[in-house]
């Protein structure tokens, strides 16, 4: 049963968690119960797979009692019991299923660093750094194209060009950068690139596959959710309405992302 519902939530999750983002008015409901699922879906299977293996809750001794139970059924030409068949079965698919993740994170990890090295030696070279009155430093582009965006890693970067800051009024332009430092606080950078990482490792399973797109529209509302708590809501569309079009690098989260 445990089994059967982790694959299940594998397979048929996003449905409940894609129609209560159409109907709740909270973002965060929806992210913490897209977190639950990827939490609970591969920690059922684990579950799942341990029972079967650690019969009477016996500890490792169990693990290794099964498996030499299993093999010497098989060299007696017995057939083993569907419980050590599905036990051993499992723990090999669990084991290339962390030995592939754990490739596609080091993978990941190492593009991601370089990419945002690049960037940040790019943003220090383009950019002048400014300091707002609440204390929260940006990092000011001379370009007349409305922008906005955040970069994660370590510290993280807010940066925004003069041409947002020209074509807003100022709280307009506040509520943008507090669009981009929610996204900071929020760690929203890191939680789209652990699901990024699962996606590409384990492409199969529906609920790993529709998280990415679906995670970044719902940090960006988010994100805009925490903007107009504090500079009301005309400020933060009109924030959006005028970034939208514009090209940030791939490492970024923009304002009008999704």
């Amino acid at each position: 049963v445990v089994i059967t519902s982790g694959l299940a939530l594998f397979l048929f999750g996003h449905w409940p968690i894609r129609r209560l983002m159409r109907r709740s008015g909270d973002p965060r409901v929806a992210i913490v119960s897209w977190l639950i699922a990827l939490a609970a879906a591969p920690g059922m299977l684990i579950g799942g797979t341990a029972i079967l293996l650690l019969p009477g809750h016996a500890g490792l001794t169990g693990l290794a009692r099964s498996a030499g139970g299993c093999l010497i059924h098989l060299a007696n030409e017995v057939t083993p019991t569907r419980e050590e068949v599905t036990g051993l079965v499992g723990l090999l698919l669990l084991v290339v299923g962390t030995a592939r993740i754990v490739v596609v994170a080091v993978q990941f990890t190492r593009r991601r660093r370089q990419q945002l090295d690049h960037h940040r030696f790019l943003v220090a070279l383009a950019t002048s750094t400014a300091n707002r009155p609440d204390g929260c430093p940006i990092h000011l582009l001379d370009h007349r194209r409305p922008m906005a965006y955040s970069v994660g890693g370590s510290g993280g970067l807010v940066v925004v060009s003069r041409g947002l800051q020209d074509a807003l009024t100022p709280g307009a332009f506040a509520a943008a950068i507090a669009h981009e430092r929610a996204h900071l606080k929020g760690r929203h950078h890191l939680l789209l690139a652990a699901v990024d990482i699962l996606a590409a490792a384990i492409p199969i399973a529906p609920l790993l596959r529709y998280a990415p797109n679906d995670l970044r529209v719902l940090v960006e509302y988010a994100a805009d959710t925490e903007a107009a708590r504090r500079w009301g809501a005309p400020a933060v569309r009109n924030a959006v309405l005028a970034v939208v079009g514009s090209t940030v690098p791939q490492c970024a989260l923009s304002m009008a992302g999704g």
